[in-house]
């Protein structure tokens, strides 16, 4: 769901910045914005954020701080970018991928016509 994940670098602070793709969250029917996809990286026990660290900036942008000291800023923040892809914002964490098929199909017990779903699932 994110549009960009980049690095920033100021002469006092450094950051992660996270834009997301509106779009592709809408035309993907999904209710999610920043307030959202904060809480899922917080409840991601792998990357170890607290509340602080996570900014708001608006509902398609948010920041994340990094806690490290000067030395190890560099690698925290290389650490962060490649573990926030990962993080899963809506839906169940093992599952890879789902598939839904719609099928015209009749009813074998009531000979009435209706539509048919199926899900497979991956995961």
């Amino acid at each position: 769901v994110a549009k960009s994940v980049k690095i920033v670098m100021a002469s006092r602070l450094a950051s992660i910045a996270i834009t997301l793709d509106m779009e592709t969250i809408q035309v993907s029917q999904l209710c999610i914005d920043a307030y959202t996809v904060k809480q899922s990286i917080l409840q991601t026990p792998k990357i170890k954020l607290k509340e602080q660290q996570v900014k708001v900036l608006n509902p398609r942008k948010l920041e994340v701080f990094p806690q490290a000291n000067k030395d190890k800023l560099h690698f925290e923040l290389h650490r962060l970018k490649n573990k926030l892809p990962a993080v899963v914002v809506k839906g169940i964490t093992t599952v890879q991928r789902a598939v839904v098929n719609k099928e015209q199909e009749r009813d074998r017990k009531s000979d009435v016509k209706g539509e048919t779903y199926e899900l497979l699932v991956e995961g």
